[in-house]
């Protein structure tokens, strides 16, 4: 009887332990489901500048359902896991929403960053969640090797648009310059909110990298309010510049709204104040060069090209037309109608328009060096030498068109040598004259370092480029 008794209160034992363990676990269940039913965590990250200069700043934006989801960037120089705690630093942004959007849009800009580092962030906020934790690089201060990519005209084929972004990811550029036309329909935030999760998804590179964008308008953004709240620029978004370093400038334009009058003059002025930069590119929508499709912008060449031409401006990428384009070496200065010899003689005038966008047939005339009817993206290498190796890129990742470019460089003749030559010479020569018998040596000091021959060195501290071109 007693044994009984033992046994029964055992058996009410487990059971008591197996109700607690139930009711636990339906807790931690309902729990979860509330947590999933109030979670807002970012959708739609990418990365801008809002400054020009992309060594030390970039901007992360993100969409919520609720304005109160968060704000917050929290950022270190190591991989922190995704606690939002236990990162060193944290910066607060704001958000905000407009008609037709879907939810809100927050932009919070990181300043004062390390040149030529790897960050590591989540977004979001304590009430909505975080994101899972990305990376990002800061450009580097002085000449090294990067890459970009370039490409445009994703429009209304988003399954097509992602194979091409897909294909570009494992070439782990830095940055990508896409030319307009995103969309179908500027006003259309569905378009757009597809857009933005494809740049959430696809846009990180094999090494993890989230990868930078640096947008321009086309004509079905339709200048509508959407570009405008979801991509966080420098200037008036419409035009503005940015530094890769102290080497490469890179130019955005707007080709939808007039070529002449304020935006004829800032793009003199800014080219004019980076006209030492190694390499000056120019991005844009409507290609002022091409045989297909929409053919030539002929206002584009009239405003715009006789200062690319003064500006020595290397390359000019546009999209618009469906398909792939490289032009021969063109200076429109010099000849409206027929190609330079090579490269160093003429502007590489470039349409990309096939990141997923319905293709346009393409076509040929007097002007062009290549062109494909085919869904691609170009892959730029810039390197430390001076050299920029450039590469046409199908969805298969098989390159279809190349080019190399190879500047030689005379050595620069440090200038605190040649001033301290100058001075020394000059002081030597002054005592020296007033030795008669020293006569001879002064002249010849003086015959040494005479103004031609001064002049001749200083000349070396700005280096002569030759292009070598290899098609």
């Amino acid at each position: 009887m007693e044994r009984r008794n033992v046994m029964n209160k055992q058996k009410a034992f487990c059971l008591v332990i197996d109700l607690v363990i139930v009711f636990a676990l339906l807790c931690a269940l309902a729990f979860n489901v509330l947590a999933i039913e109030n979670s807002d965590t970012p959708t739609g990250i990418h990365l801008t500048w809002q400054e020009s200069e992309m060594t030390t700043s970039i901007t992360v934006t993100w969409q919520t359902s609720s304005s109160s989801s968060g704000n917050v960037v929290a950022y270190d120089t190591v991989s922190r896991g995704g606690n939002a705690e236990l990162y060193n630093y944290h910066a607060s942004g704001e958000s905000a929403t407009y008609e037709g959007a879907s939810g809100y849009i927050h932009d919070v800009e990181l300043v004062n960053l390390n040149p030529n580092s790897t960050y590591y962030f989540v977004c979001g906020g304590a009430q909505g969640g975080y994101s899972n934790e990305r990376n990002f690089r800061t450009a580097p201060t002085q000449s090294s090797n990067f890459r970009f990519v370039v490409g445009g005209d994703c429009r209304s084929n988003p399954a097509q648009r992602d194979f091409v972004s897909s294909a570009m990811s494992k070439f782990n550029p830095d940055f990508v310059l896409l030319c307009g036309d995103f969309v179908d329909s500027g006003s259309n935030q569905i378009q757009w909110d597809s857009f933005f999760h494809g740049l959430h998804s696809y846009w990180i590179g094999s090494n993890n990298q989230t990868i930078p964008i640096i947008p321009c308008l086309g004509n079905h953004e339709e200048n509508a309010t959407n570009y405008y709240e979801q991509f966080a620029l420098p200037n008036n978004e419409q035009w503005y510049s940015l530094n890769y370093g102290d080497y490469a400038h890179i130019i955005v334009l707007n080709s939808q709204a007039d070529p002449s009058g304020e935006q004829l003059d800032w793009l003199e002025n800014d080219l004019a104040a980076h006209e030492n930069y190694t390499w000056k590119f120019v991005m844009f929508h409507h290609p002022l060069f091409s045989p297909s499709a929409h053919g030539n912008w002929t206002q584009g060449q009239e405003y715009w090209c006789p200062i690319f031409d003064k500006y020595g401006v290397q390359a000019v990428f546009t999209g618009h037309n469906h398909d792939y384009e490289r032009a021969k070496p063109i200076n429109y200065s010099l000849s409206k109608t027929y190609p330079q010899n090579s490269y160093s003689e003429g502007i590489m005038y470039v349409v990309s328009g096939g990141w997923g966008a319905p293709l346009h047939a393409s076509d040929t005339n007097a002007l062009t060096a290549y062109s494909a009817s085919v869904h691609h993206f170009i892959a730029i290498d810039v390197l430390a030498n001076g050299t920029l190796n450039f590469k046409a890129i199908d969805m298969q990742g098989k390159i279809f068109d190349e080019v190399t470019l190879e500047t030689e460089v005379i050595p620069e003749f440090p200038a605190c040598i040649i001033i301290l030559l100058f001075l020394l010479t000059t002081f030597i020569t002054v005592g020296l004259r007033k030795k008669r018998h020293w006569q001879p040596l002064a002249s010849l000091s003086i015959n040494l370092f005479e103004e031609s021959t001064i002049r001749n060195h200083v000349s070396t501290l700005v280096p002569s480029t030759k292009f070598l071109e290899i098609i």
